[in-house]
Order: C-alpha cells, then structure tokens, then sequence
C-alpha cells in the first residue's frame, strides 16, 4: 500500500510487527484543554507512522500506561486505517505485550553531572493548500539561535541546565536538503482538516521519499501548516522508531512550547494545579504563554533531571527537622557550602502517599519578572512522573 494512500484513504493492511502503544496528550489551548489518545507507532516494514487506536483491545489502558513505565506492544494481523486512525476488524485475534523498560538515551537523567548533547531536525512542511509560515531560515533562527535570535528553544535550555542540555541543528546534507537543521517536507496533498498527527504523517512518508529516515535523527520537530485542526503541540514516538513532537505553525519557534515538549523527550510528565494537568504556570511542564521567555521547570523537574544534584538535599522529618538555605538556579554558579537549590521530603518518611519538593523561585536574570517565592511541589510517591504545585 502506498504510504500517502494509507494516510489519506480507508485501507486495509497486514502487519507484520508489533506497534509500541503510547498515551499521546495534544494540547489544544492555552487554557488547559488536551486530548488524549492511545497512538501506536508503526514499524518501518509496516510503513511507520504513528495512529490512534481507535477500539483499543482489553490490556490496553491509558492510565495503566501512564503508571508504568514498561512498553506496551500491540499486534493484529489486520488493521483498518482510516486516515490517523487504526481500527481492529471485528472478529481479528490481537496480541498485546507488556515489556520491562530497556535504559535509553531519553531515560531521565542520572546524577552524574555531564552535558548532554543533543541534535534535532526540524522538518517545515509544506502542502498543496498550505505551507508553514516561518521560512527555514526563521525557523532555524528561533530554534536553534543560527541568525542571532537571543530567546530561542535551544538557549533556554541552556540557561535552565546551566549549561548541561544542549540542543543542536542536525548535519548539513551534502545536497543541501537539510540546512541549519532543517528540512523541508513538500506532498501534493491538501491538510485543511486533517489532524497535527495526519500532516506528521504525510510529511514522514515524503521524508522517506527523500531518502531521510527519522529513525537516523535523535529528535525530529514537525512545524505543520494552519489548515489542520487546531491544536498547539504534542510528543510521542519511541527511541527504536524515532522520537518527534509536532507544532501547530507558529509554535514551533515558541521557547515555551518547546521547552514542554522537548520536556517530555527528556521523560517530564506535566505539572499542574488543581484540577488543571498543566495549571503550573511557574513551569514549562505545565502551560502558560504570558512568560516564555522567562520560564524552565519546578523544583520537581529539574530533581528528576539532576542537573543541580550537587545542591540537592533530602529531609527524613521522621528522624529530625532539617533547617538550610534555599537558592534559585540563576544563583546557583555562586552557591556556597550548605546552599541548596532543591529539598525533597519524601513522602513515605511522614506517613504520606506524597513526596514534596521545595525549591526558591529566584526572580532576577533569566528567570521570570515574577515575585521571588518559595513554591512545594507534590507527586504520588510511588509514580513520581507528574507534579502538582500546592
């Protein structure tokens, strides 16, 4: 079958390969509105792609999924695809695998303070009835800096990991199809109407086309044409099949959205408030575009990236109280003996199912004109991957 018929027609297809099953959550405004979605990411023999499942089969839960952190497999010998939506036909036998997590790249990181270097390739596609506002050049500029551009994607995860995650443009080709970690996606199809993860996919059947596979590249960035269905960012995929995330036109070049996309490649779950899954607007995890030149991650995050480890601290308040000093990260080159930027009470030490993490929101240089504050933030001890603010 050919790739573009699959992503535009009703087509039958035998797999040949398991998929790996995600929880794909798209944002759609800055108010918090998401959908949530079980994707499956296609094999290479089976065409690749990435599509929602549409009658999932038992032993296939979102929040099962969410709590876990094995990888989930799924076979049928027939599926039904319909555009960005895979159905079982009535009757097929199915076969679902749940596997053991293998250590990745992406897996968040250990203690030991190292730069992590990381190289992107930012695809800008283009279709009969649309094309993505921002040039190449403009998007290599808003991401990665190429052009000058002070407040990038890129710088501010540099500033945020004092120096310690660092976001580069892909290789040039010799044939000058990728530039400054860009490459333009071109289908002779139209998108209006079709979903952020329908255009990803036509775009990732024309790389292909081009002879640019995506499992080749560590992280791939689509920026997709307004035409599609609304919506703002989402991530997915896996290290063997390739790791993207997917922006709504202009918001590939917004610092913010990348940072929280770019957050969950890292392994980062969302930070809220209340009810709200992304209600922390103190941090890139959770949602809110009023600061995004001035905004990294909660006292949650950056423990669970260890980038300031060496000023993390731990309070076993069963055994005694802890007293100390708390620092911002824009202070943090100048911190002295008994300074921390982080403290972690973990929850099972005070009899509760919570752990929390206090951290200083220093408000000076590269972080937000906010007040400075003390902010505590809390997650489910034994699933720490999503954060609350208090």
């Amino acid at each position: 079958v050919d790739k573009y018929e699959r992503e535009l027609g009703n087509v039958y297809i035998d797999m040949k390969n398991p998929c790996e099953v995600f929880v794909t959550q798209i944002m759609l405004d800055e108010h918090g509105r998401h959908e949530v979605s079980l994707d499956c990411q296609m094999s290479s023999e089976d065409g690749g792609g990435s599509f929602i499942l549409g009658n999932p089969p038992a032993g296939l839960d979102e929040n099962k999924i969410l709590a876990s952190s094995d990888t989930f497999t799924f076979f049928s010998e027939k599926m039904l695809i319909t555009q960005d939506v895979l159905y079982v036909p009535e009757g097929a036998v199915v076969k679902v695998e749940q596997i053991p997590p293998r250590l990745t790249e992406t897996t968040l990181s250990s203690k030991n303070k190292t730069v992590d270097e990381r190289s992107i390739l930012v695809v800008r596609v283009v279709a009969l009835d649309g094309k993505t506002t921002a040039t190449e050049a403009e998007l290599s500029d808003g991401i990665f800096g190429t052009h000058g551009d002070p407040h990038t994607v890129t710088s501010r995860f540099s500033a945020c990991s004092n120096g310690q995650q660092v976001f580069v443009p892909a290789p040039d080709r010799e044939d000058n199809i990728i530039t400054d970690g860009v490459v333009t996606a071109t289908f002779p199809f139209n998108i209006t109407g079709l979903s952020g993860r329908g255009a990803k996919n036509l775009a990732s059947a024309e790389l292909e086309r081009m002879g640019i596979k995506a499992t080749d590249y560590r992280h791939l960035m689509y920026c997709v044409p307004q035409g599609v269905r609304p919506f703002i960012a989402f991530s997915s995929g896996s290290p063997g099949r390739g790791e993207y995330s997917v922006y709504y036109d202009y918001k590939c070049k917004h610092s913010v959205t990348g940072m929280h996309e770019l957050g969950h490649y890292l392994g980062l779950g969302h930070s809220g408030s209340g009810a709200s899954t992304y209600g922390d607007y103190f941090c890139s995890m959770g949602y809110d575009s009023r600061y995004e030149e001035k905004k990294c991650y909660n006292g949650h995050k950056l423990w669970q990236l260890g980038w300031y480890s060496d000023r993390h601290a731990t309070a076993d308040l069963a055994v005694s109280s802890w007293e100390g000093s708390l620092i911002g990260i824009v202070d943090y080159p100048q911190a002295s003996e008994g300074q921390h930027v982080i403290l972690e009470i973990p929850g099972p030490t005070i009899g509760m199912s919570k752990s929390f993490f206090v951290s200083f929101y220093r408000a000076k240089s590269f972080m937000s004109d906010l007040s400075d504050v003390v902010m505590i933030h809390n997650c489910q001890a034994d699933n720490c991957r999503h954060s609350f603010i208090e």
